[in-house]
């Protein structure tokens, strides 16, 4: 039995509420390869992985496939956060 599931960033995701890069169709492509897709295909997803391990989103350019290595998206999502003097991370300027 399939399990048809939405991926629980969705909310927060450009990738799923947003037009993303120039091509509409990319990005309904992406929500139905990732976001939406049963058995839960999105925890394939790189934004969701790097969210999983720190709790921040990546930028919203990172797509669920990219080719770059967890260590180098780790990084890019912690270089757009800085912590504030409670210590929780805060978000840089950019929309995510």
């Amino acid at each position: 039995m399939e399990n048809h599931e939405v991926c629980p960033l969705s909310a927060k995701c450009t990738v799923f509420r947003e037009k993303i890069l120039h091509n509409e169709m990319v990005g309904i492509t992406y929500r139905k390869l990732y976001c939406l897709q049963t058995n839960r295909r999105y925890k394939e997803c790189k934004r969701y992985q790097v969210f999983e391990r720190t709790g921040i989103m990546v930028p919203y350019y990172v797509l669920p496939n990219s080719t770059a290595s967890m260590v180098d998206l780790v990084s890019l999502a912690e270089a757009n956060f800085r912590p504030n003097l409670s210590g929780k991370p805060e978000k840089v300027s950019h929309e995510f």
